[in-house]
């Protein structure tokens, strides 16, 4: 399985007792790597916009009910998610298998991956990574993969396969305690089987060559911070913030651009934007938010050079950048 770049050990978003604290130049390389990962075989494509080669495939009626993705599970089911405002639109938006998705199937999915996680007590992070093997698999656009993608866009049945298959993946490679092939499939309430799963688990480290480890946006967040956090501790002397006052606001930062993120993710519009443009617009919104504990403008500009100079992010113009912002804070 490719590599994956490891988070920061040392910045600790709750304050605890830190590891030895990793130098600028190991960060600036692990960035490095990251940002080759995201322009190289984690790139995304605006696979909706591309098109259809084949026409739509048609569903029967018992397929449209096996459709309904976020109703509510039986009471006895180990992974039981409660019925929510979002079950009732998640039904209707998947529950004709003839249509090709669209921006909306993908959002409802991702929803969906947001239940499934709070109610097992996973971390939302893995959504994100979900969502990004989702994205790359449908990607694909040449040979067998692209097929198979093709197939997925064009048939909402088996996009709703592919789209739990990947949580599953997430899941099964970031928590410690994780689901089976059968739980998702109780999930499905009937649409699929275990095997179903199982076969879509190896379609999926095929079709995307095991890479399946991205570089979320997230990730880009937590190392972005970790540079600054070497770049403004300090003693509290000549007016610099002490290592704790830097640490309270770092910590803040992190956790209004963890929310912009986890937001983010069932916006299709992000898809086509890289992770590491996406962290650093979510660290300028929480960074400027923070009254009287905010980031300073001479450390962000300075933070902002530190990037460029290493080519660790690319912004097309201003408006680029302030589109993206913008779209962070809907």
């Amino acid at each position: 399985m490719p590599h994956r770049t490891e988070a920061p050990v040392n910045f600790d978003p709750t304050g605890n007792a830190h590891s030895h604290p990793e130098c600028e130049d190991v960060i600036l390389s692990r960035l490095t790597t990251l940002r080759a990962q995201e322009c190289g075989p984690y790139k995304r494509a605006d696979y909706l916009r591309r098109p259809a080669s084949a026409p739509a495939c048609t569903a029967s009626s018992s397929d449209e009910d096996k459709l309904s993705l976020l109703q509510k599970t039986s009471s006895t089911d180990s992974l039981d998610t409660a019925s929510t405002s979002s079950s009732s639109s998640a039904s209707s938006t998947l529950s004709d298998g003839s249509l090709p998705i669209d921006a909306e199937c993908r959002s409802v999915m991702i929803a969906w991956y947001v239940q499934v996680l709070d109610h097992c007590s996973f971390s939302r992070e893995n959504g994100g990574i979900a969502a990004y093997i989702l994205d790359m698999y449908l990607s694909a656009s040449e040979g067998v993969a692209g097929e198979m993608a093709t197939k997925a866009l064009l048939d909402r049945r088996e996009f709703q396969l592919v789209s739990m298959t990947a949580l599953f993946l997430a899941i099964k490679m970031n928590e410690c305690e994780t689901i089976t092939p059968v739980m998702v499939a109780k999930l499905s309430r009937g649409s699929f089987d275990a095997l179903d799963v199982a076969r879509m688990e190896t379609v999926l480290l095929r079709n995307l060559r095991w890479y399946v480890n991205p570089p979320t946006p997230l990730t880009f967040v937590q190392h972005y911070l970790e540079l600054l956090r070497i770049s403004t501790s300090g003693s509290g002397n000549n007016g610099q913030p002490s290592s704790r006052e830097c640490n309270s606001t770092l910590r803040s930062v992190l956790k209004y651009a963890t929310i912009q993120i986890e937001q983010s993710s069932t916006d299709y519009f992000f898809v086509t934007i890289d992770p590491s443009l996406v962290a650093y617009a979510a660290i300028l919104n929480a960074a400027t938010c923070l009254g009287k504990r905010r980031v300073r403008p001479s450390t962000l500009i300075a933070f902002y050079q530190t990037l460029v100079d290493h080519d660790l992010i690319s912004i097309k113009s201003s408006n680029h950048l302030s589109r993206v912002r913008d779209r962070l804070l809907r």
